[in-house]
């Protein structure tokens, strides 16, 4: 006699309904921000390095490993970690090698001391050799979701940026503004009651000044 398995784990293990919700999909988070680019040493033909992408919050180490494909025997194993901030949009750079420094931007860098890098910086892990650029990875483009635009920080940014956009006026035109506003002012002190009996007057056949008459009410 044949027994359904599929009936049967359908019947005995059949979960509530709000236990069978689906999942909300979580944000995705930026990968790949920077990237380490190597710069070619034309004295070594063996240089083959990759590219190091860098990814937000994760640690690298950099030395004479795999991930560098560095096989000088003078350069440590652990010469430098490297962390990515997506916040800060920056990498920061520590030296773990208290044998032999490295060089960032040409300037040695001591252990265990760290820096922060910015794109278009430059490492060393040996002086004059074995140098990277920091550069922006392509991958790194900002997206900011619908629950991101709604939020508190997001329409005060927005609306420091618009104010920022407007630009402010000049001295000359403060100036134009405050003549238009007393060539104004003037008109009006100069008004006089003659000048409202010259409007209400209505001029007869012959040129001359009528008054309006009154009504009959009056």
């Amino acid at each position: 006699m044949g027994v359904s398995y599929q009936g049967f784990w359908s019947s005995r293990w059949s979960l509530p309904l709000s236990l069978m919700a689906v999942a909300e999909p979580q944000k995705i988070v930026s990968e790949g921000i920077f990237k380490l680019k190597p710069v070619k040493d034309c004295s070594k033909l063996e240089d083959a390095r990759p590219i190091i992408y860098l990814y937000d919050a994760q640690q690298v180490t950099l030395g004479r490993n795999r991930l560098t494909n560095i096989r000088d025997l003078s350069l440590s194993r652990k010469q430098l970690r490297i962390e990515a901030n997506a916040t800060g949009d920056c990498v920061e750079v520590t030296q773990l090698s208290s044998t032999q420094p490295s060089f960032v931007n040409g300037q040695p860098l001591l252990f265990p001391w760290s820096k922060m890098l910015v794109p278009g910086d430059s490492i060393s892990l040996c002086k004059n050799s074995h140098e990277y650029v920091l550069e922006r990875s392509e991958r790194s483009q900002k997206t900011t979701s619908p629950d991101d635009l709604n939020s508190p920080s997001t329409k005060k940014r927005k609306h420091t940026e618009e104010q920022e956009a407007v630009p402010p006026k000049t001295p000359l035109q403060n100036e134009d503004f405050r003549q238009k506003a007393s060539n104004k002012e003037k008109r009006r002190s100069a008004w006089s009651p003659m000048d409202l009996v010259q409007q209400l007057c209505v001029f007869s056949s012959g040129g001359k000044p009528v008054l309006p008459r009154k009504s009959l009410g009056d």
